[in-house]
């Protein structure tokens, strides 16, 4: 579990300028702080893998081994790209599809016969 996770934002934010802390003001940020430089969260979550699977058991598609990549597939089924790995993408984020020429969001994870596969659709 993450430190504050059942605190409300709201609550974090009066305490912190409560505490007179520096980050108090400053503007919200959608990156998750403790991991560092910004594109690394796939590596993170890989790390976080390596060291925690083998007690949670876990079994769904989306935290498949770290050595597991797929396809980047359209509603259709097209294949329009592969991946490294289902934890360097989450539901709704921007998916990076060389050559498509719209926007490409990451819809579903663990699609295709092998569970395996992103689901991604376009969008702005």
């Amino acid at each position: 579990m993450f430190p504050l996770y059942n605190i409300p934002k709201k609550d974090v934010r009066r305490l912190a300028q409560h505490y007179d802390l520096p980050t108090a003001d400053r503007a919200e940020s959608m990156g998750v702080c403790f991991i560092g430089e910004r594109g690394r969260f796939g590596d993170f979550i890989s790390m976080s893998f390596l060291l925690l699977a083998p007690q949670t058991k876990l079994k769904s598609a989306q935290y498949t081994s770290p050595t597991t990549g797929g396809n980047l597939v359209t509603p259709t089924g097209e294949i329009v790209g592969k991946h490294d790995g289902m934890w360097y993408y989450t539901i709704g984020q921007g998916a990076k599809v060389s050559g498509m020429g719209m926007k490409m969001f990451v819809a579903k994870k663990g699609v295709g016969l092998d569970g395996k596969d992103i689901l991604v659709v376009p969008g702005s």
